[in-house]
């Protein structure tokens, strides 16, 4: 969905896309609708993710742009969004995607009266499993395993198109073995209701730390309520720490989610990876 009331793109053009509307903006990128036509009257849609001209400025943030591009490459999954290009132009750095029709997975929960039925959010998520496992086996050229892990799963992350396929999106905290300059520990990335516990302990993390978070937004969609706390506060972060299995498994069976999937969220939610 396009911002209406956002200002216009910084250009009408960049590299060999015309951008014709802003789709979001966040605190790394803004997000446009592009437009590529070429010879014989062909012409297609794109979402252009453009980094806000102050970071692309800044050699790090050059380089977490260049490494989510290079990290994307790497993955095709039908539960991932795809990307398609990747440029310099003006200034500016872009990539191509993919365009999604359809809302994030957060919109949907806002505006949801009731929490959603548990064979609807199983189906959901296991689309994103299948993403995320898509993400977590990646190889680069060599055929050497990258060990992408996503970082900063959540709703907000997660896009559901008009035929209700679950797709990931965002890679930009993501992390590979093969770049420590970018996977610093003692730095928190991501949105602290559904990280991990070592992740928000600020301590290295991997593939069992996106399981964390994917066995938190699982319980989100069944009970409508966070696991944990829905604030970046210290009592978040101690609820986090402590992680109650029983409490987990009460808040599930009051919401009357089925045995089988309480037991998966438990499994997924384990304080200590495992």
């Amino acid at each position: 969905m396009l911002d209406d009331m956002s200002p216009p793109p910084p250009t009408s053009r960049l590299g060999r896309y015309e951008l014709t509307g802003r789709i979001a903006t966040g605190g790394m990128a803004t997000v446009y609708l592009a437009r590529l036509e070429a010879t014989g009257g062909f012409a297609r849609e794109f979402a252009l993710k453009v980094v806000h001209p102050h970071l692309a400025a800044e050699e790090g943030f050059r380089r977490r742009f260049h490494q989510e591009a290079r990290l994307a490459s790497r993955v095709r999954h039908p539960n991932v969004v795809a990307t398609i290009d990747a440029g310099e132009d003006k200034g500016y750095c872009f990539l191509v995607l993919e365009l999604i029709e359809g809302a994030t997975l957060r919109q949907l929960v806002i505006h949801r009266e009731r929490s959603f039925a548990a064979i609807e959010a199983a189906h959901m998520v296991a689309e994103v499993a299948r993403g995320l496992h898509a993400l977590h086996t990646a190889t680069d050229e060599r055929g050497q395993p990258l060990n992408i892990v996503h970082r900063d799963l959540s709703p907000h992350n997660v896009m559901l198109d008009q035929s209700g396929r679950a797709v990931l999106i965002d890679l930009g905290l993501a992390k590979t073995d093969t770049n420590p300059n970018m996977t610093q520990v003692g730095v928190m990335c991501g949105k602290l209701p559904y990280m991990s516990p070592e992740q928000a302990r600020l301590e290295s993390v991997d593939a069992r730390s996106d399981v964390f978070a994917l066995g938190t937004v699982l319980y989100e969609l069944c009970t409508g309520t966070l696991p944990f706390g829905d604030t970046h506060t210290t009592a978040t972060l101690e609820r986090l720490q402590r992680c109650d299995a029983v409490q987990i498994t009460e808040g599930l069976q009051r919401m009357s989610v089925p045995s089988w999937l309480v037991q998966i969220i438990v499994t997924c939610l384990r304080p200590e990876p495992e």
